[in-house]
């Protein structure tokens, strides 16, 4: 651009001298005048239509390409001047900057710089529906960004306003598999940031199936996902009508096992999480149903009932209760129960109720197995019955009477396994009868050898004895005899004949008692006799001794108990006896005064005599008399003290015990028949050179004063 000082010095030249000095008037160019100055400079960079310009926020200027631009109005010298941007360039927008834009007015200003450039906008938008992992998009082909979840998004690059933007799906989300598609993908970028491009994404969706094997029923339905049911009829492919998500787990179940016959159909490969295709290898196996063959046994009684399906599969039962077969049956087939082998101990006959029919869909319980024991009968011969009246019994009941020698039979069987016990219930007159092979169990046939023996009558005689302590032998008749060790019943083992005497007699005492008998004699009549009575005592004696030395009275005791007083020697006997087999002891529990008694022989046990040996030996108790000598002139005269026998003397101070000891309660006489001279010595007791008196029951020490 032509500088403004240019134009004006042409501008002189053309106009007329006179011309020029009314222009210079009217422009304020007056001599006395400041200089104007005009402001301008260049623009670079611009692209995006019209760029305003200011000066000092007053005269303005458009620019609209690049190249010199140029205020107006030219500004007196020493103005100050700010030159900045009013309105910035759009189409595209741009943002222009001045370099060197202010100063003060002193020359023409023609190197302003606005450097301008186009500006650039962030690209972005949101993005929804989002599940999986691993989704890239891309702008113009690059400037990757990577998306894990729903929400906004903005590229790092920035696009130029006025140039392109597009968005594509570089790498779509796995786990679970998606879509996602762009919209708004591309556009020009004009003067803002770009956020309404959306991503949306959806989950894709495969087929679930597989495989059916085995099937030979009627009715399977198979399910995923506890619905979407699917009915199969035949071995082959399946594949369940609604598609699952990908990331979705699946679960393949048997909603109705087929029938007709029943099985069971397993799934294999059931479960998982659909990825990015169809799942295609469920695996459905069938198998027939076997059932279980049993019911119930009553009634056994024995052992060794054999049960058998189908003419095999043996099944031993010992009791009552359920069974069942080990081998199951399949369903459609046939079941066949009998018995193989009936019990025995007892014998019995076992029959099957519902014992063959078609297995269905379920274990057969309802087999019946009931069992009854066979019965046999009871009898045998009856031999020396003379009399009239007898009277058998079977297990105390069905009561047959005999009328004569011979075969019997009682008229009601036993069962197999049960005991049978016949007795005589009435014997005959005059006669006892006795009953060999008479119990026992029944086995496999009837009982004929029970034997009934019928003689002349007899009782036994027996009886009770109490207090027994050991053992005691009895005799009946002067024989027969029996040992009895312990209270209670006894019977003699011979029976007495009707008629006949009985005399019950101690043959030999126990060891430590004595046995009496109460009722032990008489006449036997028609019944046992029972009412013998023997006693027992255990046999006690007294403990005594004798007593030598005693002075005074002394106290003895017999086992901490049974005091006895003694006042003289001589023989002495406790008045409590000890009972035979018990210990006893003996010892003094108050000794006489100024004695100390001892005991031998004093303890033992009891035997099956008297104790006369305890021996109480009393001796009497002594002690020392003594003196304490005091003021004795030392190596002077001795003194002598007599406590006779002894005699003692002494030339200093000093305590003496004389040897000889005195029995307490005894006299004594302690005498100073030499007086250490020039003193005179006397006793602290009595005042006088010698003392009498009585001797207590200890030690005495007296005093002796010397002076």
């Amino acid at each position: 651009m032509t500088s403004f000082s240019s134009r004006l010095s042409r501008l002189r030249l053309a106009l007329s001298p006179l011309l020029l000095t009314a222009l210079l008037t009217a422009c304020g160019g007056g001599s006395d005048a400041p200089a104007n100055y005009p402001i301008g400079g260049s623009v670079t960079g611009l692209s995006g239509g019209t760029l305003v310009l200011q000066v000092n926020d007053g005269e303005t200027v458009s620019v609209s390409a690049d190249g010199a631009f140029q205020f107006p109005t030219e500004l007196p010298g020493g103005t100050a001047y700010v030159v900045s941007v009013q309105t910035q360039p759009n189409n595209p927008a741009q943002t222009c900057s001045v370099n060197r834009g202010s100063g003060t007015l002193n020359a023409a200003v023609e190197d302003i710089a606005v450097l301008c450039a186009p500006n650039a906008y962030r690209i972005g938008g949101t993005v929804s529906g989002l599940a999986g992992t691993g989704l890239v998009l891309q702008n113009n082909g690059g400037d990757d960004l990577v998306m894990n979840a729903d929400g906004g998004f903005r590229f790092t690059q920035p696009v130029a306003s006025g140039a392109r933007y597009s968005i594509t799906v570089k790498t779509q989300p796995t786990d679970p598999a998606q879509t996602c598609t762009v919209n708004d993908a591309s556009a020009i970028v004009a003067d803002h940031d770009i956020d309404n491009v959306t991503v949306q994404c959806s989950t894709d969706v495969h087929q679930i199936g597989g495989s059916v094997t085995g099937l030979t029923g009627k009715g399977l339905v198979l399910q995923n996902n506890a619905g979407d049911d699917l009915a199969v009829d035949t071995d082959g492919h399946f594949q369940f009508a609604t598609p699952v998500a990908s990331g979705a787990g699946y679960v393949v179940t048997v909603r109705t096992q087929p029938g007709e016959p029943s099985q069971t159909c397993s799934v294999d490969r059931a479960t998982g999480t659909v990825a990015d295709q169809d799942i295609t290898d469920v695996k459905v196996q069938c198998a027939t149903n076997a059932y279980r063959i049993g019911g119930t046994v009553s009634g056994l009684a024995g052992s060794g009932l054999v049960l058998q399906n189908n003419g095999g599969d043996d099944l031993v039962m010992n009791a009552n209760g359920s069974f069942r077969f080990a081998q199951p049956v399949a369903s459609g087939a046939v079941y066949h129960v009998t018995v193989k082998t009936q019990p025995d101990g007892p014998a019995q006959t076992c029959t099957v109720n519902q014992s063959a029919s078609l297995v269905v869909d379920a274990d057969v319980t309802d087999v019946r197995v009931l069992c009854s024991t066979n019965g046999y009968t009871v009898g045998g011969t009856v031999s020396g019955y003379n009399g009239s009246g007898l009277v058998l019994k079977n297990n105390g009941g069905n009561a047959l009477a005999i009328a004569g020698n011979g075969a019997f039979q009682f008229t009601q069987p036993v069962v197999s396994g049960a005991s049978y016990t016949v007795t005589v219930y009435t014997q005959p007159s005059g006669q006892v009868c006795s009953v060999d092979n008479n119990s026992g169990t029944i086995g496999h046939a009837n009982v004929t050898n029970v034997q009934v023996n019928c003689a002349a009558a007899s009782h036994t005689v027996s009886g009770t004895i109490s207090g027994l302590v050991g053992s005691v032998t009895l005799q009946n008749n002067g024989d027969d005899g029996m040992t009895v060790s312990s209270d209670g019943s006894w019977t003699f083992a011979t029976p007495v004949a009707v008629g006949s005497t009985y005399a019950v007699t101690v043959a030999t005492q126990p060891a430590t008692q004595t046995c009496t008998v109460n009722n032990g004699s008489g006449t036997m009549h028609d019944a046992n006799v029972t009412n013998v009575e023997i006693i027992c005592a255990t046999n006690t004696y007294t403990v005594g001794g004798s007593v030598s030395g005693l002075v005074g009275s002394v106290t003895l005791q017999n086992n901490d108990g049974d005091n006895l007083t003694i006042l003289t020697d001589g023989a002495w006997t406790f008045a409590m006896p000890v009972a035979s087999g018990s210990s006893y002891n003996v010892t003094v529990l108050t000794q006489p005064v100024g004695q100390d008694c001892t005991v031998s022989n004093g303890s033992g046990t009891m035997g099956h005599a008297n104790v006369t040996n305890v021996q109480v030996t009393c001796t009497t108790n002594t002690y020392s008399v003594g003196v304490n000598i005091t003021g004795v002139n030392p190596g002077g005269a001795p003194i002598t003290v007599v406590s006779f026998p002894d005699t003692w003397s002494t030339d200093h101070d000093m305590i003496y015990w004389f040897p000889s000891k005195i029995p307490g309660g005894s006299a004594y006489t302690v005498t100073i028949p030499v007086q250490p001279a020039p003193q005179s010595c006397y006793f602290f007791s009595s005042g006088l050179p010698s003392v009498i008196g009585t001797m207590p029951q200890h030690d005495l020490l007296l005093e002796v004063f010397c002076g």
